[in-house]
């Protein structure tokens, strides 16, 4: 999904099936939405993923492919998960 001023648009969804989701998988898939946006001169930011160990090493990577992009996790889901955790249910006291 692509975000800018008052409009957004769906690019693609991709079963990815069997493919294990390594830091090297979502900076090549990323890398080449990317290019693919860029190609028809489109300017991108960075990206926003989900805040899991694996999208953070994939954020690093394409830090050193595109050092003036900002990548970063979703800070509603990271929003989220902390409310979850305070106020849940099986929560120790």
């Amino acid at each position: 999904m692509i975000v800018a001023d008052q409009l957004s648009q769906f690019l693609e969804s991709v079963a990815t099936e069997e493919q294990i989701h390594t830091a090297a998988f979502i900076a090549d898939d990323l890398d080449r939405v990317i290019q693919l946006v860029t190609e028809k001169g489109i300017k991108i930011a960075g990206a926003v993923t989900d805040n899991t160990a694996t999208n953070k090493k994939a954020w690093i990577e394409l830090q050193q492919r595109y050092p003036k992009m900002y990548f970063h996790g979703c800070p509603s889901h990271g929003l989220h998960l902390l409310v979850k955790d305070l106020f849940a249910e099986t929560k120790a006291k």
